[in-house]
Order: structure tokens, then sequence, then C-alpha cells
């Protein structure tokens, strides 16, 4: 198959299911195929029309490469597309209950969300003034020997995003958060700390205000930071160095013209999903989910272990002189590394799957039942701010960005979990419940 046909064919996977997914009805911002259909859309099938056009290739990647490349994004999209549609009927009547879900959740306390704000947020920002990079400051930044250290360091701004789920957009709650992303946006690295928050205060808006899509002037919003998405790792490096407007321009400027012909660093992620099917056939064998167990070493801190296993030591193994796959910080997206690990098969049936339990947690978290303050939707937006790492580095990045980067979130949400137990007849002994039509009623 040639590039031009792959083209076709990805334009033709991505409209399929955009209309799919609106003709089934309940679709809106917060669903998560609107984020992974935009990371595909802006991220590999740009940069496939641009190489089309004669865009360079990186990581000496062939045309029949990334043909096979774009084969395997869009099978992948197409079968989470059938899981997204076929979790509806699934799941709708269970997402509905509002009695079957109180069972399993604590109606959302306040004393428990102070527990964890009080606990946090002091170390939080300790840690901030310590190894946060502030322009204009000559304090020199601490070394860090671990990840520990720096950690904490957006727990106030987790602190602020729960008060303001919970409480609503207050102006003594925004004030706060506009300067903590400011400052999160100038540092130069870690660009999610920024744009994690900026999702999930979206989404908080539009569900306070029953919305189910962004407004025009919104849209505006998302079309200028995502044009200085891109350049705002060398922005805040300059600042830092202490550059004016002058050098804010010209990396904007520059990067505006690099995304237009699809050149930038982020718009080669398709190069790099790849590299990472090719060196994955010449290895000869898959990795069958190996790569997912160096997740468990994640709590030791290097310095007791040296050789502590990286998240990326796939990567490692796989990278060649001419490919340094893992020296470079190249991404294997989601279908490239079910692909690594799986195979064809595995990106079809994992994505399904994967689709399929998103979606399902999407309609249990906008049931009927839940409220825009409920935990069970404060969960799902833990999920929903990881989506977009999970499609631009895989599965691996789900119990990272849930359990370690959100971790105050995290725990207020566990604070709510509980094991329901049996009831008691007003005699004193215990009856049994059965769901019957999306209600409890008791078996006599």
């Amino acid at each position: 198959m040639t590039l031009q046909s792959a083209v076709v064919l990805d334009l033709f996977v991505v409209c399929s299911a955009i209309m799919l997914l609106a003709l089934r009805g309940g679709l809106r911002a917060s669903h998560p195929a609107v984020l992974y259909i935009g990371f595909h859309l802006t991220v590999l099938s740009t940069r496939a029309w641009a190489l089309l056009n004669g865009a360079p290739a990186t990581l000496f990647v062939t045309e029949q490469e990334t043909v096979k490349a774009l084969l395997v994004a869009d099978l992948g999209l197409a079968c989470a597309t059938v899981g997204w549609l076929t979790a509806r009927s699934l799941s709708a009547n269970a997402a509905s209950s509002e009695a079957g879900d109180s069972g399993w959740w604590r109606p959302f306390d306040d004393r428990r969300m102070w527990a964890v704000i009080v606990a946090t947020v002091p170390v939080g920002l300790v840690t901030l003034v310590t190894y946060a990079r502030i322009p204009g400051s000559e304090a020199a930044q601490s070394e860090v020997t671990t990840s520990y250290q720096t950690l904490a360091v957006t727990w106030p701004g987790l602190a602020l995003l729960v008060l303001i789920y919970r409480y609503g957009f207050r102006w003594y709650l925004m004030f706060p958060m506009l300067a903590y992303l400011s400052l999160m946006a100038v540092q130069g690295f870690g660009r999610y700390r920024l744009v994690l928050p900026l999702i999930l205060l979206v989404v908080m808006w539009l569900d306070r205000k029953g919305r189910a899509w962004p407004p025009v002037w919104m849209l505006a919003g998302f079309v200028a930071v995502a044009i200085l998405f891109v350049p705002l790792k060398s922005i805040g490096v300059a600042i830092q160095a202490g550059g004016g407007l002058d050098v804010f321009r010209d990396e904007v400027s520059r990067s505006f013209e690099e995304t237009r012909t699809g050149t930038a660093s982020d718009q080669t992620i398709l190069d790099g999903l790849a590299a990472t099917i090719s060196l994955t056939d010449d290895r000869g064998s898959f990795f069958l989910g190996s790569p997912y167990l160096n997740v468990l070493t994640l709590p030791i801190p290097r310095p007791l272990w040296e050789g502590k296993p990286g998240l990326n030591e796939h990567l490692v193994e796989l990278s060649t002189p001419i490919r340094p796959l893992a020296s470079i910080g190249a991404v294997s997206t989601l279908p490239g590394d079910i692909y690594l690990n799986f195979g064809w098969l595995g990106v079809g049936l994992v994505m399904f799957v994967f689709a399929r339990w998103t979606a399902s947690l999407w309609r249990r978290a906008y049931s009927s039942a839940m409220t825009h303050r409920s935990a069970q939707r404060l969960l799902f937006l833990l999920f929903f701010a990881a989506f977009v790492q999970v499609a631009r580095d895989g599965l691996i990045s789900l119990p990272v960005f849930i359990l370690v980067h959100q971790l105050p979130l995290a725990a207020i949400v566990a604070l709510h979990f509980r094991i329901p137990r049996g009831e008691r007849s007003p005699r004193g002994r215990p009856r049994n419940t059965a769901r019957r039509t999306g209600r409890e009623v008791a078996i006599r």
C-alpha cells in the first residue's frame, strides 16, 4: 500500500469514527473518545499528510514503515470505536442505578477532602518553593536525586482543583489557580502540569453549566493554548534565562511554522511509532506485557536501587545507534505500546476492551444518579486527565498519572469508597437484596 492510500484510509477511519459516535447520541466533550480521536487526528493524521506532501522523515523511517504504523493506529481507532459504541447498550441500565452506585460510594464528604488537603498542601508548598523554577529568582535550585523530592510540587494545584470541583469557580480560588498554572507554564519541562489541570477545569466548567460542548470563545482559547503548547518548553527555558517579549514572539512564530508544515517535534510521534513497530518486528518477538511490571518497582527510590529498571526499559532494548528511541525520548503511542507487547491481534483486542471500559466508566460517572460534585465523577476526571498521556505513552501511564501525579485527588476518591455490607431487616435478621429495573428490592 502506498502512503497516499494509507492517508485516504486514515481519513475514512477517523471520519467514520466521528460520525458513528455522533449518531449514537449522548456524546459530549468529556467522552474519552473525544480526547483520543483528537490526539490521533492532530498528531498522527497531520504528520502523515505532511510526509505525503514532502516533509522530511526522522529516525530513518521509510514510507512502508510509515504506512504500517498508520495501519496499526487505524486498526486501534476502529476497534476502539466499536468498544465505545457497544458500551452504551451494555452499561446504560447499570449506569442509571442510583441505589447500586450508592452502595459502593459514600456521599461526597468535605471532611475527608479537607483532611487530605491539610495533610498535603503544606508539603506541596515547601516543595514548590524549594524546587520550582521561579523567573527572576537568584536562588539556586536544590539538587534532585529522586523524584520523591519533586513529587509534591503539583499538590497545591491539585488542592485548588478539588476545591473548585467542590465549591465552583470562585474568584478566590481562580486567582491562585491562574498563578499556579502560569508558574507551571514557564518551568521549561513537564507540560502535563499545565495541560492536565486545564483539561479538568474545562470539563468541570462544562459540567456546572450543564453544557455538552464548549462555547465558541472557549474553542478560541483552545486554539491559543495549542499554539503555545508546542514551543512551551523552549519558551520556559528562555524565560528562565531572562528572555523577553522578543524571544517569546520568535519561539511562537517558529513553532507555528513548524506545526503548519507538520515538522514540529510533537508531530514526529508518528515516526516514533513507525520505528517502534519496525524494531519490534526486527526483534522477532513481543514483550507480552513485561514492561508493565516495571511500574511495581516505581515506589523504590533510585538511590536505594541504582539498577532499578525504568519505565522505558523496553525502548532501551529496542533502541539502535541510528534509532536511539530511549535517549531521544521517543514515544510509542497507545497502539504502538500494545503492538510491541501483543502484536496486531493485541492492538485490536486491547483497544476494544480499553475503550469499552472507559466508556462504561464515563456513562456511570454521568448517569442521572451522579452529580458534578460526586466522588464517582471525580474518579472519572482522574482517568480523563490521564487519557491524553495514555494515548501518547501507552497503558503504563494510567497508574503513573493517577496514583503518582494526582496522588492527593486519588486519596480523596479512595476515602469515599466503601465495600457495602448486607442490610438488616427490622427484626435484626440479615436480608438479601437484588437489583430489579435499576432499584434494590428486598427478597423475602
